[in-house]
């Protein structure tokens, strides 16, 4: 067709709960309007959720040059989805994390404050009694977390939450 042509959407109702459209196109060329045309679909809603812009591997830190947003369905977005930039900041991937897919809050975990290896400082608490030593960590661990520690003095391997 050689003639410009201008469409408008004269009805476009929306059903939110079923996701469905139905619109009512017109044509018009040389100012005369041609027949109508009705089209029906469905369609997606979209949400921005944080992704990652190149390869993350395990123990890395994950900085706001590390983050990009990208567009997805909302009905692909599961519960324990990463929705917000917040909630990747300053955490650590648990495995190695590709770029632009969305991430599970599983994945992640809070950066380690304790490396293995380290000399740490064992403290026992238990009501009026507190003892005190020195330790040798045998894992990495977070705040919260607890990990596994060999005792300087007496070799033993206690278990112990960093603080």
């Amino acid at each position: 067709y050689e003639k410009d042509v201008q469409v408008y959407v004269e009805q476009l109702p929306l059903d939110r709960d079923k996701q469905k459209l139905e619109a009512v196109l017109v044509f018009e060329a040389d100012s005369k309007a041609l027949a109508p045309l009705k089209v029906a679909g469905r369609y997606e809603t979209m949400k921005p959720l944080p992704v990652l812009n190149h390869l993350v591997r395990n123990g890395q830190v994950i900085g706001e040059a590390d983050i990009t947003l990208r567009e997805v369905q909302s009905s692909r977005i599961r519960p324990n989805t990463v929705t917000e930039k917040s909630q990747l900041l300053g955490r650590t991937a648990l495995r190695t994390i590709s770029p632009n897919r969305m991430i599970r809050k599983d994945e992640l975990t809070e950066p380690a404050i304790v490396s293995k290896g380290q000399a740490v400082n064992l403290r026992f608490l238990a009501k009026n009694l507190e003892i005190r030593g020195v330790g040798e960590a045998l894992e990495s661990g977070a705040v919260g977390q607890m990990i596994r520690v060999r005792n300087q003095e007496s070799k033993q391997t206690v278990q112990g939450i960093v603080e």
